[in-house]
C-alpha cells in the first residue's frame, strides 16, 4: 500500500475532518486541528475554503517538500525576514496601487513561513 506523508511533520497521514489532506497536511498539522494543541483558532471570517488561506497551505507544503524544517528560531527568522524583504519591494515598487499580485504572493509566503516557523519549532527548547 502506497502511504502518503504529511508534508509538514513527514508523518504517514490518516484523515482528517476538516480535509486538509489534499494540501498535503495531516490532522496533527492542519492548522484547523492546530487549535486543539496550542489552542489557536481561526478567525471567523475565515474558511478552509478561502483562496487565501488555500494558497498559503499550497505554500507552506510546496515549501516543505523542497526544504527540510528549520533547524533554530534563527534560521526561520531569517527565512521570514527575507519574505518579508521581498514584500517590502514589492510595495515600493507599486507606489499608489492598493495591493498587486506580486505584493499578494509575497505576503502569502511571508504568512505561510510564519506557521511554518511555529510548526517546525514547536516545542524546541532554548
Amino acid at each position: 500500500m502506497n502511504e502518503i506523508k504529511c508534508q509538514v511533520c513527514r508523518v504517514v497521514m490518516g484523515t482528517c475532518s476538516n480535509d486538509w489532506t489534499g494540501y498535503g497536511i495531516c490532522q496533527d498539522c492542519c492548522p484547523c486541528c492546530l487549535r486543539t494543541k496550542t489552542e489557536l483558532q481561526l478567525p471567523k471570517h475565515l474558511k478552509p475554503t478561502d483562496k487565501i488561506f488555500e494558497a498559503m497551505l499550497k505554500e507552506i507544503s510546496h515549501a516543505s517538500s523542497k526544504y527540510p524544517p528549520f533547524h533554530s528560531m534563527h534560521e526561520g527568522y531569517a527565512v521570514i525576514l527575507e519574505e518579508l524583504d521581498e514584500l517590502k519591494e514589492a510595495i515600493w515598487k507599486s507606489k499608489g496601487v492598493r495591493l498587486n499580485p506580486v505584493a499578494a504572493k509575497e505576503a502569502i509566503q511571508v504568512a505561510a513561513m510564519t506557521v511554518r516557523f511555529i510548526l517546525d519549532l514547536e516545542g524546541e527548547k532554548e
